[in-house]
């Protein structure tokens, strides 16, 4: 199921994780600016809002030869908009303490925050980051759903899939190019401890994180290429175990989208043993961000500071680049 070549032509799954979203960030702008031609794209919470922007540069790019650029600047300008929203946050980290090791403290007392917050409002009132109000209008109005729609079909621009998590009987629910509005992407990133469950058509969904972090097996089912790259943003492994009631909630949390991630990666292995029927053989690439951003803790998924939201990316696009070289794409 793995290749030790980069193809030209790939399709991408992009893993959920807040702000660490903006490693992905960094990855897809070194793919972008590399050539790489990117055939579909599925994505989960802030995965999916970065396959979302990738979609909408595709579609609203005047000619073909722009959509690189005008993913690139989708980016850009959405996580710089993140940034400045950040600044703004009565939670946020102050630029003076940005730098290590007082980095790690900080992030400490902004979950401290954030866990005030959410113990003291009842669950229809979490919304600590401001996101079900002016803040998601700030942040998703320069997006043009509606191109989105017309343009990211099956046979569009660039096929567009993203997961949420049904509540009332936990399973994934794919949306995919043609239905795709802001509802369904905050949907997709409604992680519960955060915020209210968000209702479409008369359904109610948590993060997709919980069911499908991101989905692989539609490829199996012909959707894309028959190579996916798989940027991951969760650890493989955290050695320390959690103490703190805050640490142990942030934990579950880990494992629990980490599991989602490695059940579909198994339902792809026995595609590959023959136990898939019809579906097909898939060459899963992966870039591993969790391993490094684990360093900053779990609770850093937070923090939308620009300064690390830079280091982010710049993180991101070191990984890519790293990658091409290795997989000989050059």
């Amino acid at each position: 199921m793995s290749g030790s070549s980069c193809p030209r032509r790939l399709s991408l799954a992009l893993q959920g994780g807040g702000s660490f979203g903006a490693f992905t960030w960094g990855v897809l702008d070194a793919l972008l600016s590399e050539g790489v031609e990117i055939a579909a794209v599925t994505g989960t919470s802030a995965g999916a809002v970065n396959a979302v922007l990738l979609a909408h540069g595709y579609a609203t790019a005047p000619e073909p030869v722009a959509r690189p650029a005008a993913a690139r600047a989708a980016l850009d300008a959405f996580w710089t908009r993140c940034g400045r929203a950040a600044l703004a946050s009565p939670t946020a980290t102050p630029p003076a303490l940005m730098a290590t090791p007082v980095l790690r403290v900080a992030m400490v007392a902004q979950a401290a925050v954030t866990d005030a917050v959410q113990a003291l409002a009842a669950p229809a009132q979490r919304d600590p980051l401001g996101l079900l109000g002016g803040v998601a209008d700030y942040l998703f109005d320069p997006i043009d759903f509606a191109a989105i729609r017309t343009s990211c079909g099956p046979e569009g621009v660039l096929p567009l899939r993203i997961a949420a998590t049904r509540l009332r009987d936990a399973n994934a629910v794919l949306f995919d190019g043609p239905e795709i509005d802001r509802a369904r992407v905050m949907a997709s990133a409604c992680l519960p401890t955060l915020f209210p469950p968000v209702e479409v058509d008369g359904e109610t969904y948590w993060d997709g994180g919980f069911s499908a972090n991101p989905p692989l097996m539609p490829f199996a089912e012909g959707f894309g290429t028959d190579e996916v790259l798989l940027v991951n943003l969760n650890p493989r492994e955290i050695a320390d175990p959690p103490h703190s009631a805050h640490d142990i909630a942030e934990r579950m949390s880990s494992v629990a989208f980490q599991q989602a991630m490695l059940s579909e990666v198994a339902r792809l292995e026995a595609a590959d043993d023959g136990e898939g029927g019809k579906l097909r053989r898939i060459r899963l690439h992966r870039i591993e961000g969790g391993d490094t951003l684990v360093g900053y803790g779990l609770d850093a998924k937070l923090n939308a500071h620009p300064a690390f939201l830079a280091e982010l990316k710049r993180l991101g696009r070191e990984a890519a680049l790293e990658w091409l070289a290795d997989d000989n794409y050059r």
